[in-house]
């Protein structure tokens, strides 16, 4: 939702602010690439560890297996080196970066129901993308929730819009729609779940910070760690629960006693993903921008 909002508002403003699509690409390589291949590379030592440094079938097949995850597990996250549930070891967490990466290159296409008129070179990009997203099967009720931000990128574009969304029933509204998803449903990808997140995230994108929550500076902070956070928690937990502790061990505790384990690593998640947001996503922010200002 988040990246369906800041990209379609791209495409609503291009006719004041014409997308340089070469620019567009290079921002978003370098935001998204450095973290990731951080985490593949601590993934892939962890698959080492629990292989005992052996190789479990040929070369080629491996070396097969970890081009599918560099390739951002567009193709797939198979196993690595015949361990079991590698994606286990990120939490199953890259599913999502694939779709991004599909939605990404679908923008060119998206652009021309904004009346806009990309390059050749940019169409090819579109045309690819649609490739892929048929190659990879996407399910459409993920992509589908993409244009929950294109809903919420065309509302805050209404001055009356902003006004309601900032008002305290919006505040409740909001808290209303999440709490009901969460309580009554296991997916937040049904129809149903999908509208109430849809209602939530506009009158937010709206301007509404639920009752200063989301304007206080531990927020703010915690959001700019979000993608760390998103991408160390499996690590973190899988590091945890299998070197850590025992296995064994886990499956006597208590509710309580979980739960308070998670709690202590909280902490200690934020630590990490502080690091690794001023030492590997900045530096990355950064060095894509100033080469994208490059780019003609």
């Amino acid at each position: 939702m988040i990246t369906g909002f800041l990209f379609f508002t791209k495409l609503f403003d291009a006719h004041k602010h014409p997308i340089s699509w070469k620019k567009l690409y290079i921002s978003r390589i370098f935001r998204i690439a450095p973290l990731y291949y951080f985490t593949i590379a601590v993934l892939l030592i962890i698959v080492a560890i629990l292989s005992r440094g052996e190789l479990n079938g040929p070369l080629t097949d491996i070396r097969h297996e970890i081009w599918r995850w560099i390739q951002f597990t567009v193709f797939g996250a198979p196993n690595i080196n015949g361990i079991e549930h590698t994606a286990l070891i990120v939490a199953g967490v890259t599913w999502s970066i694939a779709y991004e990466w599909v939605f990404y290159l679908l923008l060119p296409l998206a652009s021309l129901a904004f009346g806009l008129r990309p390059s050749k070179k940019a169409l090819f990009v579109g045309i690819l993308g649609l490739g892929i997203g048929i190659s990879m099967h996407a399910d459409l009720k993920l992509l589908g929730v993409f244009l929950s931000g294109l809903t919420a990128a065309a509302l805050v574009r209404s001055d009356q819009f902003r006004a309601i969304a900032k008002r305290k029933i919006s505040s409740l509204i909001c808290i209303l729609c999440v709490v009901i998803t969460v309580e009554f449903f296991d997916s937040a990808y049904y129809l149903l779940p999908t509208l109430l997140l849809t209602v939530s995230f506009s009158i937010i994108a709206g301007g509404n910070d639920l009752f200063g929550i989301l304007s206080n500076s531990l927020s703010i902070n915690l959001g700019r760690l979000s993608y760390s956070i998103y991408l160390m928690h499996g690590l973190l937990l899988f590091i945890t629960f299998n070197f850590v502790l025992s296995p064994i061990d886990l499956l006597s505790y208590s509710s309580d006693q979980y739960w308070l384990l998670i709690t202590v690593m909280a902490p200690v998640l934020i630590f990490i993903s502080t690091l690794t947001f001023h030492f590997i996503e900045q530096p990355g922010l950064k060095f894509g921008v100033k080469l994208a200002n490059k780019s003609k």
